[in-house]
């Protein structure tokens, strides 16, 4: 399931209702309706939904007359950009209203429904919320009594900021998100900064935070998931992790495990996190909240960035190897190639295989080359693939589970490292791939002083120009 409402309410601004006028929602038409019963009152969703028909519980205000608890189905949702947030769509049947009330609710702002209003219901996923800026469970934020875990910190509790000041937590909002059941888990699962990986000393321990979240280097923001190489700043897979905010009267660069990490920026994302309470009234009065720092999402600032934490990540033990570990695996069994020509490569698959799978490392190339963009997960590059003696075209439908996208020149395509190939008794290929793969582990980075000042200035990693 992609999204999880547990009781959570969507206030003013945040949520509409509108009754359809004999049009029924399908999945090529927009929403066609009225605003006549449209309640500026909050809306409670409680249900997991993922494909349309998905049931929840309701609770509104129609016309003036609350309905405490209301059957709901999920019809689709609408999103005007891939970083805004979706808006979700549920009919319900109200007492008392002859047609099927449609709710509207979102993280961000809702309009009022009318034709205006596009809804996709063919056959989609329900969305996430697409942007979680967070700290896990347990990461230390540094605070006037001490280092405190994210979970137990109060709100009116003054944190110390990257330049030494100290300012009051005015929400905390916290979620567990499913990775397991995401329709696209690497999305959500954390970012695992280990301790020295920024600087000496920096973070202290090991920092945990959601690939949107961004660490503040000089005067840019840089989202952990672009930091990532794969050895002393690597994704972690999960099941299940525990999201925390928090959110100060500005956007500030709080010290989490002693690095500068962002605080939450509210964007209208509070609907989706317990602890809610308290910012309701605040939806639509509160004036847009300015940037700490300009967000280095490509470019020479970002590639400047990841330059610097490449070659610490090497100073620390990073290293990588030639070997590609190409393997022929069928049916789990590794086959011995019958032959080896400039990287061509013949294998004899015993009779009966069903499953033939061709594996090798793999890296993301954006990960370990600072000025590269490119954040596919490449295995090696195949061409020439033939099967019992017949060529297969890199586009063939069979070649699906594992492989990235056709090159341009039509002739090559890349695994991800684990990619199915036709079953076959006798298969050959030509594969090509990098000078060097990244070993994704590393060993344990130098001791580091545990007395470094956390009121250290926003660490200066970004090179003039």
């Amino acid at each position: 399931m992609a999204e999880t409402f547990d009781n959570q309410t969507f206030g003013v601004g945040n949520s509409t209702t509108g009754v359809l006028l004999g049009v029924p929602l399908t999945n090529t038409t927009t929403f066609t309706g009225t605003n006549a019963v449209s309640g500026l009152t909050g809306v409670t969703i409680d249900g997991a939904v993922d494909q349309p028909g998905s049931s929840v519980q309701v609770a509104l205000n129609v016309g003036g007359v609350a309905q405490a608890s209301v059957a709901g189905t999920y019809r689709g949702f609408s999103q005007s950009s891939p970083t805004a947030e979706p808006i979700y769509y549920f009919d319900t049947t109200v007492a008392g209203v002859g047609t099927p009330v449609t709710v509207a609710v979102s993280a961000g702002p809702v309009p009022l429904l009318s034709a205006a209003a596009p809804i996709d219901t063919s056959n989609v996923t329900a969305p996430d919320s697409p942007l979680i800026v967070c700290f896990v469970t347990g990461t230390r934020i540094r605070t006037e009594r001490g280092e405190v875990a994210v979970e137990d910190l109060q709100i009116g509790d003054l944190a110390v900021t990257a330049s030494g000041a100290h300012k009051p937590i005015r929400w905390i909002g916290h979620r567990l998100v499913e990775a397991a059941d995401h329709a696209a888990p690497q999305d959500v699962w954390p970012v695992r900064i280990t301790a020295g990986a920024l600087a000496m000393g920096v973070p202290v321990r090991d920092l945990l935070v959601s690939p949107d979240h961004c660490l503040v280097f000089d005067d840019v923001l840089v989202p952990a998931k672009h930091l990532i190489n794969g050895a002393t700043i690597r994704q972690e897979p999960v099941e299940a992790v525990g999201y925390w905010h928090i959110e100060l009267d500005s956007h500030e660069a709080l010290l989490a495990e002693g690095a500068p990490a962002e605080s939450y920026r509210d964007c209208g994302m509070h609907a989706f996190f317990e602890g809610a309470e308290g910012w309701g009234h605040r939806v639509g009065d509160k004036a847009p909240v300015a940037l700490l720092a300009p967000h280095a999402l490509s470019g020479p600032r970002l590639h400047g960035v990841k330059a610097i934490l490449i070659a610490r990540a090497k100073h620390l033990g990073a290293r990588r190897v030639e070997d590609p570990g190409l393997q022929v695996v069928a049916d789990g069994q590794v086959l011995t190639p019958a032959s080896i020509d400039n990287r061509r490569f013949t294998f004899a698959v015993p009779e009966g295989t069903q499953t033939l799978v061709l594996r090798s490392r793999s890296s993301v190339p954006a990960h370990w080359i600072a000025e590269n963009e490119d954040r596919r997960r490449l295995g090696v590059r195949v061409s020439e693939l033939c099967a019992d003696g017949t060529a297969v075209a890199m586009a063939d439908a069979q070649l699906a589970q594992g492989w990235n996208a056709v090159e341009p020149n039509g002739q090559e395509r890349w695994t991800e490292g684990e990619a199915h190939l036709p079953v076959c008794r006798a298969l050959s290929f030509q594969a090509d791939w990098f000078l060097g793969y990244p070993v994704e582990t590393v060993s344990e980075p130098m001791p580091v002083n545990a007395a470094v000042s956390f009121a250290a200035p926003v660490l200066r990693l970004v090179a003039n120009g």
